[in-house]
This record gives C-alpha cells, sequence and structure tokens, in this order.
C-alpha cells in the first residue's frame, strides 16, 4: 500500500512517451496513482532495446521497465472520438495530466489545456516537449541528439581536438523529465493556496541549456566559449594539458597530477607507494610537486612526469588502485562500468538498487532506486512495469463503470 506516502492521495494521467515518461516514474516512486496510457500499439519505449533475454517484445524492453516502475497500464487511442470521450472521464478524477506529443496535437484532438480544465479546473496539465509550447523552434522534430546539439552541452562535450560528441545515453528528456515533476509538484502547492489547477510548460532544450551552469554566463560577461576538455584538464594560459584518464589492468581510474598544497600533496603520496615499487625514476621523485604551479610547467616536462605514472596504473586493478589511493590519501577515483555499480559497496549498504520481482518471468529484476531518502515516508516500488493493457480491465470497468461487454467492443474498435 502506499497511503503513508507523500503524493498518494494523487492520481496521474500519463500521456507522455519513451524517456519524458521519466516523470511520472518518479512521482508513482513518491506514491502517486500514475495511470500510464499508451496507443493500442504501445508507447515507442516498448520496442526499443535492450529486451529481456534479446527476445524483441514490447513487455520485455528493459528502456521501458525503467520509466514505467510504480504505474497501472492502459491502452487507449485518444485519436478517436470514443478515445477521447474516455480520457476525459479519467481526467475529470485526475489531479494531474502528463503529456509530451508535439505542440498543437492535444488541441487538435480537443484535449488541450482549455478544454480539459473546463472538465476539472483543479488540473495540473504539465508538457515535456523538445522546444516548449511557442517559439520558432516549437513544432521542430526534437530527438536527443538534436536538443543535446542545440542545448549546448554537445560543445562542451568531447576532445578539444576533435568534433563535438553526443553524450552516450539520451540525456535531454531525462532533464526536462526532472524539471517537469519540480514544475508539477510548485502547481501542485500552489493548487492548496488558489483552488486552481495549470499548465506546466516544460522544454527540454531549455533544461539541456540549464544543465550547463555557469557556460552561459561565461559567455556573456567574459565572451570566452567554454570547450571541450575531453579525458584532460587546461592547464591554463599557457596551454599545457593534464590527464584525467588513465589505463589500469580491468579499466580506468580518475587522476590528475597536481601542484600545490593539495594536488602537490596527492601526487607526491603516489610518488612515494611507487618508490615503495621500485617503479619511480629519480626525475620524478625529484620533482617539488608541493611548491609547484602545474600551469606553468611545459607540457614535455608533463608528459615526462605522466610516462612512468601511466606505466604503474597499467600493472594494477581499479580495486587495487582505489584502496591504495584511500590509504595514502591520494586524490583517485575508478571509473565504474555498470558491473561495478550493480556491486558498488556504498551503492548496496544504502538499499538504493530495489530488487522487484515479475511474476510474468518468475524472478526478481534490480531497478534503481529514488535519490531522495525520506525517514519518514521513504519511497517504495509497489508496481512492476505494466504489461500493454494489464489494467483496462480494472480501471475501465471497476473505476470508470464500463461493462465488460462495451470495453470488448471498444477493443475490437482499435481503442483499447
Amino acid at each position: 500500500m502506499a497511503d503513508h506516502l507523500p503524493l498518494a492521495p494523487y492520481r496521474v494521467i500519463d500521456l507522455t512517451q519513451e524517456h519524458a515518461s521519466l516523470c511520472g516514474r518518479l512521482l508513482g516512486d513518491m506514491g502517486a496513482d500514475v495511470l500510464k496510457v499508451e496507443p493500442p500499439q504501445g508507447d515507442p519505449a516498448r520496442r526499443r532495446p535492450p529486451f529481456y533475454g534479446q527476445e524483441p517484445h514490447p513487455d520485455r524492453s528493459l528502456t521501458f521497465w525503467f520509466y514505467n516502475l510504480n504505474k497501472r497500464g492502459l491502452t487507449l487511442d485518444i485519436s478517436t472520438a470514443d478515445g477521447q470521450a474516455l480520457l476525459k472521464r479519467l481526467v475529470a478524477k485526475a489531479d494531474i495530466l502528463l503529456e509530451s506529443y508535439p505542440p498543437g496535437t492535444m488541441e487538435r484532438w480537443g484535449l488541450g489545456y482549455t478544454n480539459l480544465s473546463a472538465i476539472n479546473p483543479r488540473l495540473i496539465y504539465t508538457r515535456i516537449t523538445g522546444f516548449g509550447q511557442d517559439g520558432p523552434y516549437a513544432r521542430y522534430q526534437a530527438p536527443d541528439i538534436v536538443l543535446q546539439a542545440m542545448g549546448g552541452l554537445m560543445f562542451i562535450t568531447g576532445d578539444p581536438d576533435r568534433p563535438p560528441l553526443r553524450i552516450g545515453f539520451p540525456q535531454a528528456y531525462l532533464h526536462a523529465a526532472g524539471e517537469a515533476v519540480v514544475g508539477t509538484l510548485i502547481a501542485l502547492w500552489e493548487r492548496h493556496r488558489s483552488g486552481q489547477g495549470q499548465q506546466v510548460d516544460v522544454s527540454a532544450q531549455q533544461a539541456v541549456v540549464w544543465s550547463l551552469m555557469n557556460a552561459t554566463v561565461t559567455w556573456d560577461l567574459n565572451r570566452v566559449n567554454i570547450t571541450r576538455q575531453g579525458a584532460e584538464r587546461a592547464g591554463g594560459a599557457s596551454g599545457t594539458r593534464l590527464r584525467l584518464n588513465w589505463e589500469c589492468k580491468d579499466g580506468y581510474v580518475c587522476f590528475a597530477i597536481g601542484g600545490g598544497r593539495v594536488g602537490g600533496e596527492s601526487t607526491r603520496n603516489l610518488v612515494r607507494w611507487m618508490e615503495e615499487e621500485g617503479a619511480s625514476p629519480d626525475y620524478l621523485s625529484l620533482f617539488d610537486f608541493e611548491t609547484q604551479d602545474m600551469r606553468l610547467v611545459p607540457q614535455e616536462e608533463i608528459d615526462l612526469l605522466q610516462a612512468p605514472i601511466a606505466e604503474f596504473f597499467r600493472g594494477k586493478t581499479k580495486e587495487e588502485l582505489w584502496e591504495g589511493a584511500l590509504k595514502r590519501r591520494i586524490i583517485l577515483y575508478p571509473i565504474s562500468n555498470m558491473q561495478d555499480l550493480v556491486h558498488n559497496r556504498h551503492l548496496t549498504e544504502r538499499n538504493f538498487f530495489i530488487p522487484v520481482f515479475h511474476p510474468e518471468l518468475g524472478r526478481e529484476v534490480l531497478y534503481p532506486g529514488l535519490v531522495p531518502r525520506m525517514s519518514a515516508t521513504p519511497p517504495t516500488v509497489r508496481l512492476r512495469p505494466p504489461l500493454l493493457g494489464e489494467h483496462n480491465q480494472e480501471v475501465y470497468c471497476q473505476e470508470l463503470g464500463l461493462t465488460p461487454q462495451e470495453l470488448a467492443y471498444l477493443r475490437t474498435l482499435g481503442v483499447v
């Protein structure tokens, strides 16, 4: 039961698709009754790999699973008159509606904010799109690669001597979904004061720009474009570059040669470790890291200092380097792959990963949990991702009052 959770009293109609569905997932994790409403053929995310058992199937997409925990599942073609009528009946009893259709689509179907707020004036109507509901780009196609490019994230990603790169996993709509959760909850809070709902318009492009932090301000004030640094750190006006990512026996670690009180002490401690194992040449042992400003050291000398360190790292595993760094107060971190994360001691002890039983598979699946930990109302996983149309009978018949015959007829029409 979710009665103890902070959003337990609220119902959410989730019309979003693919990665925008994270918004409904987060609201569901906090206790909301989220109804995932999909076209009869399913959310496109159901056809997105990878699949459980490498078998393409609408109920086995791992992408769909992650974004749709803690939701009940309905099918409904809201482009039809019968589908629109059913959606309006759902909206009459809902607190929040989430949608990610291209701007103008919901209005064309008679399901825009003006239409639905007339049915339910307390409705919070949250819209997640690539460029928002208005502006010159509003109706442009907006896949993740477009938004990373036009949001500026791609420009600062990659190596400085190569073209910009897209981050390996879709990011734009995840940022937008997070902003949509915040906007939705703020609108819900305001509703307690005014008694009225409102529209929440979320632009994924703006969410990506927001993630750049001070990059746009740096241009506005200093006329400097923050550029890509890749696996290195720029050393200042001299243009020198210090390595950040280093290969080791079973992967990579993150470390940078540093100077001064903090970075110099860390690097000196690494050199002492290398000396213990006979791996430090004289020129590395004699270099005065504690008083040296590494930004002023010529690149040729930096390359000379980095060479034996690279050789030392290649002879050890991530775990050996990490444990040795902790013991010796060296600023070094392992670069985790997915296997590392699932078995990470810290995440395990904080119960971050949650086993969820899938009865249709006869096994548990391990999912990342919600990030905020609430002492009085801890979020839980109550529902595994819904099968396609799994809760049609429960919602349409038991809650809306349709007869089984009426539901069967709608199914023959392709409405559900």
